[in-house]
C-alpha cells in the first residue's frame, strides 16, 4: 500500500516540476510568485499597428506603423479593374497595351525602404502603377520582441490626372411619388449630385462624402477620362430600373428618373435613402492626399449648432481653405427645399468664361451661404 502511495507521489511531483518549467519558458517577462499568485511585472504583448496607409506616388505605397517593425513577408498583386473592364480602359486611351488582359493576380516586383526610426515602411515599386487598378498587398511585420502583425491590404493604382470638379446641383430627397409613365416603367426620383468638370483629368482617386450617411457609405469613382466643361451625374440610391452606371462610351444607357441622354450617370450599389434631407456636410477628396476638393454644408434655420456627427467634416472644410471658419452661420439654409426643389450652384460668369475658354482660376474654389440658391431640378443640364 505504502508503495502505491510513493508511486502517486513521485507521479504528482513530476507533473508539477514539468507544468513549473512550461510555465515559465513561455512568459516572455520577469515575475514573481508569492500568496496571491503570479505578477506580472513587464513586457510587449501587443502587436505592431498597422496606422495609415498612403499611395504617395506613382510608384510608392506607404505604410505608418505604432511602433519599429521590421517587413518579414510580402505579396503584392495586380487583381485588376473592379468598377470597368479592361476593354474599356482601352478604349479610352489609358496606355495599359497588351498587357492588361494578362495583369490579373500578377505579382508586382517592389523594393522596400524604411524610416530612419523603422515606423514607416514604403513599398517602392519598380514600374509606374497603372491607373485606376486594384492592387492587393498582403504581408508579415514584427517587431523588436517578435511580435506580428499579418496584414492584406487593397489599394487602388495611383492617379496623377486628378480633375478639379464641383457640385453644381444636389437633389437631397428621394420623391415617394410617380408620374403615370415612371409608375409603368418602374422609375423612381432619387438623391443625386450633378458634378461640373473645371479641368480635363480622371477620376480615380476621388471620393464623395456625406457626414450623415458617415465615412462607410462614401462613393469611390471609377477611372473614368472627364474633360473641361464636362457635366456627370452621381445616383445616390439605387432603386427601380435603368439605374445603369455609364462606364465607358454609352452615355445613353441609364433610364431611370433623373438620368439624361448623352451625360455620363453613376450609379451608387446601396438601395438605401442617402443624404440629410435639410441638413449635411457634404465632401468631395482626394483619396491619395486626402485633400477636400470640394464641399457644401446646408441646415434648417433652426439647426444652431453642428451635431457631433458633422463635427469633423466641418472641421475639413475650414482646413481645406474652402470654409473661411467653422461657423454654422457658414451654411446655405434650405427651409424653402422640398422634393421638388433642390440646391442650386451659383458660378459667375466669369469663372465659367476662363473654364471654358482654358484658363487658370484658383482652386478649390471658396464658398459662403450666398453660393447657392433653391430651385427646379435640372439635372443634367448646367446653365449658370
Amino acid at each position: 500500500m505504502q508503495k502505491k502511495i510513493n508511486k502517486w507521489i513521485v507521479i504528482i511531483l513530476e507533473a508539477l516540476l514539468i507544468s513549473g518549467i512550461t510555465l515559465f519558458s513561455v512568459l516572455p517577462v520577469s515575475c514573481q510568485v508569492n500568496e496571491s499568485g503570479i505578477h506580472v511585472l513587464g513586457g510587449d504583448y501587443v502587436p505592431p499597428k498597422l496606422e495609415k496607409i498612403v499611395v504617395t506616388d506613382s510608384r510608392t505605397l506607404r505604410l505608418v506603423f505604432s511602433e519599429k517593425v521590421i517587413l518579414s513577408s510580402k505579396v503584392i498583386n495586380r487583381v485588376g479593374f473592379s468598377d470597368r473592364g479592361f476593354e474599356e480602359h482601352t478604349k479610352n486611351g489609358s496606355d495599359i497595351g497588351s498587357e492588361v488582359g494578362s495583369g490579373v493576380n500578377t505579382e508586382v516586383d517592389a523594393d522596400v525602404v524604411y524610416s530612419e526610426d523603422n515606423t514607416i515602411v514604403d513599398i517602392s515599386f519598380s514600374d509606374d502603377m497603372t491607373i485606376g487598378c486594384d492592387y492587393r498587398m498582403t504581408g508579415i511585420v514584427k517587431d523588436e520582441v517578435g511580435n506580428s502583425t499579418v496584414f492584406m491590404i487593397p489599394f487602388t493604382g495611383f492617379n496623377s490626372r486628378i480633375p478639379c470638379v464641383v457640385m453644381t446641383e444636389i437633389q437631397t430627397e428621394s420623391v415617394s411619388s410617380q408620374t403615370t409613365t415612371e409608375k409603368n416603367n418602374g422609375f423612381y426620383r432619387n438623391e443625386y449630385v450633378e458634378f461640373f468638370v473645371l479641368s480635363d483629368g480622371n477620376l480615380s482617386g476621388l471620393v464623395f462624402e456625406s457626414a450623415y450617411d458617415g465615412i462607410e457609405r462614401s462613393f469611390k469613382f471609377p477611372a473614368i477620362d472627364v474633360r473641361q466643361g464636362e457635366v456627370f451625374i452621381l445616383h445616390l440610391r439605387n432603386r427601380g430600373n435603368g439605374c445603369v452606371s455609364e462606364i465607358g462610351e454609352d452615355l445613353n444607357a441609364a433610364t431611370n428618373s433623373y438620368s439624361v441622354a448623352g451625360v455620363r450617370d453613376l450609379w451608387v450599389t446601396s438601395t438605401e435613402t442617402a443624404l440629410g434631407n435639410k441638413t449635411d456636410v457634404l465632401l468631395v477628396k482626394n483619396s491619395f492626399n486626402g485633400q477636400v476638393l470640394d464641399c457644401v454644408r446646408y441646415r434648417e434655420s433652426k439647426i444652431t449648432e453642428w451635431d457631433k456627427k458633422y463635427v469633423d467634416s466641418v472641421r475639413e472644410s475650414e482646413d481645406s481653405g474652402i470654409y473661411d471658419s467653422s461657423d454654422i452661420e457658414d451654411s446655405v439654409l434650405t427651409d424653402g427645399m422640398s422634393g421638388t426643389k433642390v440646391l442650386l450652384r451659383r458660378i459667375s460668369a466669369d469663372l465659367l468664361n476662363v473654364v471654358l475658354n482654358g484658363g487658370s482660376f484658383g482652386y478649390p474654389l471658396k464658398q459662403n451661404n450666398q453660393e447657392w440658391t433653391i430651385g427646379a431640378s435640372s439635372p443634367g443640364v448646367f446653365n449658370n
